[in-house]
């Protein structure tokens, strides 16, 4: 929570990042590119969707608004 990650990807490729929530709490993930259209899904540690995006970041970007449970393990 509060934290921002950089990175970049070419046209095919995926990457994804695992965190834990210190705290409860509602946080809203934006995923931008100049390039490429992105799609940006929230999974529990299990594996389950707990929300996807296509484009409603505005353009081709995603961004999603999700309520975290405090010591939960996320993978984006």
């Amino acid at each position: 929570i509060g934290t921002s990650v950089r990175g970049e990807l070419r046209v095919g490729e995926a990457a994804q990042w695992t965190c834990e929530a210190p705290r409860r709490a509602t946080v809203t993930i934006p995923l931008t590119s100049r390039e490429v259209d992105t799609v940006l899904t929230v999974f529990d540690a299990h594996g389950n969707v707990i929300v996807n995006d296509d484009d409603s970041g505005g353009n081709l970007d995603s961004a999603v608004e999700v309520q975290l449970r405090g010591g939960a393990e996320y993978i984006v």
